[in-house]
């Protein structure tokens, strides 16, 4: 489940058993709202640059930002305190989806990267890249993983929709033809 692509503007996500929405802007923070009352709950801060996007856990306990500052982060949504800085991009986290274990993020980021890390502890598990177009390196507009599967699908900010397989590193496979610039994608188990 990912939300994001906010920018500057802002957006939102809901879910902890649909009592509270999370709220990010260009501020560097989050706010929590609950959704019973409409009245603001928490104010979350740490991040050092514009917020773009945000999801709750399926344990509905814990949030997930990503920003201008390169870094993720987790949040208890019960305290507002954070749980975690993830670090390791070297230039904006573009978005973020949890995979279904609900223990492992993946991440991706204007630094040619896709990485994985470990939700409970904050460590970098896996740095996927190889997103070139034409011998130049691009960055990572997008991704998602189907909930059935390893395979990553990912897209460049122009270009060739890759595949990766997240179990085994394995290079990318780019999709044949020029996909333009693809802004968003889907991706759905078959």
């Amino acid at each position: 489940d990912r939300a994001g692509g906010g920018g500057r503007g802002g957006g939102g996500t809901g879910r902890a058993g649909g009592r509270t929405a999370v709220a990010w802007s260009g501020d560097e923070s989050l706010r929590t709202w609950g959704l019973a009352t409409g009245e603001q709950q928490q104010v979350l801060t740490g991040h050092t640059s514009c917020v773009l996007g945000a999801t709750v856990l399926a344990d509905g306990q814990t949030a997930l930002s990503w920003s201008n500052d390169e870094s993720l982060r987790t949040w208890n949504l019960a305290t507002g305190e954070q749980q975690q800085v993830l670090t390791g991009h070297t230039d904006w986290v573009h978005g973020a989806t949890v995979l279904a274990d609900g223990q492992t993020a993946l991440s991706w980021s204007r630094d040619t990267s896709l990485r994985t890390w470990n939700l409970a502890t904050g460590e970098q598990q896996q740095v996927l890249t190889g997103h070139n177009e034409n011998g130049h390196q691009t960055w990572v507009n997008g991704a998602g993983v189907p909930a059935a599967g390893q395979t990553a699908l990912c897209w460049p900010k122009r270009g060739s929709l890759r595949t990766w397989n997240a179990a085994t590193r394995d290079h990318p496979q780019a999709s044949t033809g020029d996909a333009g610039w693809v802004q968003r994608q889907h991706a759905t188990a078959n």
